[in-house]
């Protein structure tokens, strides 16, 4: 969740105006959220 959140307000900094300009020349571009597919979501099944 964090990790989101902070991807999400670097995205609206990144798309805003003053800082877009900025960003863009010093080449910052938008990142991608970090998403898990259901079945890694699974808890392991663990045997002793």
């Amino acid at each position: 969740r964090y990790y989101n959140a902070v991807v999400r307000d670097y995205n609206i900094k990144v798309e805003s105006i003053p800082a877009n300009i900025v960003a863009r020349i010093s080449g910052f571009k938008k990142r991608e959220f970090f998403e898990i597919e259901e079945e890694e979501r699974e808890t392991p099944e663990v045997k002793f």
